[in-house]
This record gives structure tokens, sequence and C-alpha cells, in this order.
């Protein structure tokens, strides 16, 4: 569960920042306090943004990137979220 981020501002494609989280309050991994870096790797302003999570751990999860995509509308917007599996060879 996120507890804070420290860093800049995103603003471009590679800029990353750091997560300090804690697992114990979804109670399925015991790891305590932990930090993750995450890296943007989409930015488009006002539009996408997504990034990969990169950690100290290999839980056996597939690599991929989360994010958003904003659509907007006269008088209202919505956000979609995204998730993408990376694949490399």
């Amino acid at each position: 569960m996120l507890m804070e981020a420290s860093g800049d501002i995103v603003a471009n494609v590679a800029n990353t920042f750091v997560v300090h989280k804690a697992r114990e309050a979804l109670n399925d991994y015991p790891l305590g306090l932990y930090d993750v870096t995450a890296e943007t790797v989409t930015f488009e302003p006002d539009r996408e943004i997504a990034r990969t999570v990169h950690g100290r751990l290999n839980l056996g999860h597939v690599p991929h990137s989360r994010g958003a995509l904003s659509h907007h509308r006269a008088g209202s917007s919505t956000m979609t979220g995204i998730w993408r599996v990376v694949f490399r060879s």
C-alpha cells in the first residue's frame, strides 16, 4: 500500500520517483516497509501517463506498466486505467 512518494514532478518519459510502501496493509506478503522506483514509460500531458515499477523483490510477477488515459469532453473528463504487459525476448 502506498505510504508516500518522493521526487520531482513527472514531466518526461524516463523520469523516476521513489514510492514508499507498506505491504502489511494488504496482509499478503510480510515485507514491512519498503521502497520501489517508478519509471515513466509513456507521457503525454493531459492525455496519457504510464509507469513501470522497479523494486528489490522478484515475486514472480509478469513485467508490466500501469497508467491512465484522460478523456476530455465538453464539461467533463473521464480517466481509464490501463495495464500493459511488457514482453521481452
